[in-house]
């Protein structure tokens, strides 16, 4: 009975799972279709409407064409204005030559000329790889070689059952190597709080948020896994 339950219930979860899988895909390509074709270079320099500004300004305090408050108010406005936009491009220059200098550090020059999503995508790609196959294969060598009879006895995974799994995760690698890209480009964009040097708000705040986004993260990952067995979702 119990065997033919598990049975029944396979093909229900794996549709499931391949429908969230699907979904996923569908918004990454998404988000994909317009961040991989925007040239790495853009967003980082002044606009027409900045230096059209900082020209009103130059120009009224040249010929003197405003006076008193109103000039100085238009100074200060101008110069507010453009010291706040010449921070923020100079701060997303950081986060970008920071996200070219990953790369660098692992994509061949022969990269350089792709999109930084593509770059990026490429390079947590190839981490995701490394990380999963040299670690996975270490600690797959002590808990199965090593310690295998003390931990499964007779139990033990076959080496088919371990290659299919194997099969599984290299197949989910690169969406999952994705994610991190597209949190890069939104970074990039100036769509987040992001900052690019810890000076900007001190080492105590940056432990602190440390820990808060490891917890969320780690709680976030335990409860959907929980949430794939939970007997409503998982069929």
């Amino acid at each position: 009975m119990l065997s033919s339950d598990i049975r029944k219930g396979v093909p229900q979860a794996t549709r499931s799972h391949q429908l969230a899988f699907l979904s996923c895909l569908a918004l990454c390509i998404f988000l994909v279709n317009h961040a991989a074709l925007k040239p790495s270079g853009e967003g980082g320099t002044l606009d027409s409407e900045d230096i059209g500004l900082v020209h009103e300004v130059l120009y009224s305090a040249e010929n003197d064409t405003m006076s008193g408050p109103d000039l100085t108010k238009l100074n200060l406005t101008a110069a507010t204005g453009s010291v706040e936009r010449l921070y923020r491009s100079a701060k997303l220059q950081l986060l970008r030559e920071e996200n070219e200098w990953k790369n660098s550090l692992i994509l061949p020059r022969s990269t350089r000329s792709l999109p930084s999503f593509v770059q990026s995508w490429l390079r947590n790609f190839v981490c995701a790889v490394a990380l999963y196959l040299g670690l996975g294969t270490l600690w797959a060598y002590y808990i199965y070689v090593v310690f295998g009879a003390e931990l499964f006895g007779s139990k033990k995974p076959g080496f088919w059952d371990m290659l299919e799994q194997i099969k599984v995760s290299m197949a989910a690698l690169p969406l999952y190597s994705m994610l991190p890209a597209l949190s890069e480009w939104m970074v990039e964009q100036g769509w987040t709080k992001a900052y690019p040097r810890l000076g900007e708000y001190g080492l105590t705040i940056y432990a602190l948020q440390f820990i808060v986004y490891i917890a969320g993260v780690e709680l976030g990952v335990y409860w959907m896994h929980r949430s794939l067995h939970y007997g409503p979702l998982y069929k």
